[in-house]
């Protein structure tokens, strides 16, 4: 029974709340602040990176207040998650979807009208339903709360329609209440446009480091695409990952790969019928499936905090899709890798699926955002640095320590030194870092070479560029087009177009293609090339390079090895597999996914500090009153066993 059916208080203080409910002892950096300025009555916008905890930024005021708080959700998986976990903890919150049957919807309103329900999460979809309107017209709102804010804009990733009925909503309602809004990722533009559309009244505007420095960035060009997800899955096998593919037929061929590699693996796209989905989406949560593979249509609704890898098969066409995408990775604040697997033909894809848009403008603006895309995919510096300044984050300190080319060594390496860097760092309830930056370690390889000298192949390329240009008015041509000319190609477009004629033609004729594409992809990264509607063309830092005497140096690529898993644990893996054996157990018959009950971060601090009393299993992080007493002594047992047999060893 919920403390307010039960009378019971919740907490005086959200500090209180905080622990009591959700376990913790203190805030994150950003959160005391945001549920302050609710609780005064301010309206706030959010910007947090996704497992930086914003949803406890509005269900601590939610918990402190006796009406009721509507949560808007995009989506029916990620409400019944938030439920699930509020429950566990001890709290009756509902949700309204349209899964619900005739009886169930009764039941929800009825607690609603009661006072038993703090908190009320529905799709905004919902606010069609004139039904639910007079509802909403009568209940005690005291939290108007639109999460994943981001929906609410045409300028962000997944605009959904249904979010711009939510400020009318707002001014239907007999008072209006403080509004939270919330976000994983957005561009300054997003956010003045969050303001706009929700109508935000001089709103408390919040924005925490993007950093997630937890994540190990690698982008992988393997000449095997399926060879290189065969081994790295392989590898890995007991660890929750999701697979990211660009289209739903890529999703069937890559699942059906993974099933006759003998990986237990299922599928998630919008062509499956809905029963099949669900199925295959539930699969994975309860970790029935510990491998996912999924389009961008899944993910927005996952709550899952032990997601230990997320991969991209494909490049996505930004890098808001990217990093909220990667972003499902590691949300327990635990390592976890994000490798994203890069091939040029990924970009010529993009480039024909954004060009099918009817509206010119936007064109415009995501094929710049695809550029910037493949600007990263192509970098030889710090991705981490690239993504932070894109969000207009401060960037870290280089070398950031957490991604493939500061690591600058084989993969085998880099997971390592990774692994072995943040392991003792990382604390069960981490802090969002506002100074975005690892410190070097001991255990990290030496800062790599200047790299290769490519100063006379970059200005050929760039020569037979201005060429092509010039000889065409302006034109420009896309990549193997230039690759052709470099290399004498005397082919039927090349003729066509005059380009045999040119100096530059051939001037490259003994270098195989896949060179040239390397340092083409260098140079753009790099800023002294850029891709246009149609090909490369010039950048303002193009003709200074050519007048400059100075060198110029590629790092190379480290080359494709075979995946290896991460090091070895030590001899507390033993007690984690145990803790999650009876984690596993009690979500069955809670008929909870088991990173409800507690997530990784939760158990791998027990595995720290190994309590033996109730009272020092409640100064675990994540471990609130409510789950103490439902299942404080089964792990007690586990932790208690494991250390008797330990000391008899």
């Amino acid at each position: 029974m919920s403390p307010r059916a039960s009378g019971g208080p919740w907490g005086r203080t959200p500090l209180e709340v905080l622990h009591r409910v959700f376990g913790h002892r203190a805030f994150r950096p950003g959160q005391e602040e945001l549920v302050k300025r609710l609780l005064e009555g301010q309206d706030v916008l959010g910007v947090m990176p996704t497992g930086a905890g914003k949803s406890v930024c509005y269900q601590v005021p939610a918990l402190l207040r006796p009406g009721v708080t509507v949560v808007f959700s995009p989506l029916i998986s990620l409400m019944k998650d938030q439920v699930d976990a509020l429950r566990q903890s001890g709290v009756a919150a509902q949700a309204l979807h349209s899964s619900l049957g005739e009886g169930e919807f009764r039941e929800v309103v009825l607690a609603l009208r009661s006072g038993e329900c703090p908190l009320i999460y529905v799709a905004p979809e919902r606010l069609e339903s004139a039904t639910f309107l007079k509802l909403l017209a009568t209940l005690p709102v005291e939290f108007f709360v639109v999460d994943e804010a981001h929906c609410v804009s045409q300028w962000g990733h997944d605009f959904r329609p249904a979010y711009l009925a939510i400020a009318s909503a707002l001014k239907a309602l007999p008072r209006r209440p403080p509004v939270g809004a919330f976000t994983a990722t957005a561009t300054p533009e997003v956010r003045k446009d969050i303001e706009k559309k929700l109508d935000l009244r001089s709103p408390f505007s919040l924005t925490t480091s993007f950093d997630r420095p937890n994540l190990l960035l690698r982008v992988e060009r393997p000449e095997d695409k399926e060879a290189f997800l065969r081994s790295f899955v392989a590898a890995r096998p007991r660890k929750s990952g999701i697979v990211y593919c660009a289209t739903r037929r890529a999703v069937d061929s890559t699942w059906d790969l993974l099933r006759r590699s003998g990986i237990a693996a299922t599928r998630y796209h919008a062509g499956l019928e809905d029963r099949e989905r669900v199925k295959n989406q539930e699969d994975f949560l309860h970790d029935r499936a510990l491998v996912v593979v999924a389009t961008n249509a899944f993910g927005m609704g996952i709550d899952k905090s032990d997601v230990r890898y997320v991969l991209h098969y494909h490049m996505t066409k930004s890098l808001e899709s990217y990093y909220q995408e990667a972003g499902r990775a590691g949300r327990d604040g635990e390592p976890a890798e994000c490798p994203l697997l890069f091939d040029a033909k990924d970009v010529q894809i993009a480039r024909f699926l954004v060009c099918q848009g009817r509206d010119r403008e936007g064109v415009r603006r995501d094929l710049k955002k695809l550029q910037d895309m493949t600007s990263y995919c192509r970098a030889s510096g710090c991705l981490r640095e690239r993504l932070l300044s894109y969000f207009g984050d401060r960037p870290p300190a280089v070398p950031c320590g957490g991604c493939g080319p500061c690591l600058g060594a084989p993969r085998k390496v880099q997971i390592v030194s990774f692994f072995r860097s943040l392991r003792p760092s990382i604390l069960p309830h981490p802090p969002i870092s506002l100074t975005p930056a690892l410190p070097p370690t001991p255990s990290l390889p030496p800062a790599p070479a200047p790299g290769e000298d490519v100063t006379l192949e970059a200005k050929k390329i760039i020569s037979c560029v201005y060429r092509m240009a010039e000889r065409s008015s302006g034109g420009a041509f896309p990549l193997p087009l230039l690759v052709a000319v470099l290399r004498g190609s005397r082919s039927r477009r090349v003729r066509e177009l005059g380009f045999q004629a040119l100096s530059t033609w051939g001037l490259l004729k003994d270098t195989p293609p896949q060179r040239i594409q390397e340092v083409v992809a260098f140079l753009e990264a790099r800023g002294l090339l850029a891709s246009a509607d149609r090909g490369l063309c010039f950048t303002a830092a193009t003709r200074p390079f050519l007048r400059s005497d100075a060198p110029l140096f590629m790092v190379p690529l480290a080359p494709d090895a075979p995946e290896d898993a991460p090091p070895k644990p030590d001899g507390k893996e033993i007690l984690f597999e145990k803790l999650r054996e009876m984690r596993r157990a009690i979500a069955q018959e809670e008929g909870v996914p088991p990173f409800v009950i507690f997530p990784d971060s939760t158990l791998r601090e027990m595995c720290r500090r190994l309590p033996a009393t109730s009272e020092a299993l409640l100064a675990i992080s994540g471990v609130g009153n409510v789950k103490l007493e439902r299942y404080g002594e089964r792990f007690l047992r586990v932790v208690n066993g494991w250390v008797t047999g330990s000391s008899e060893a």
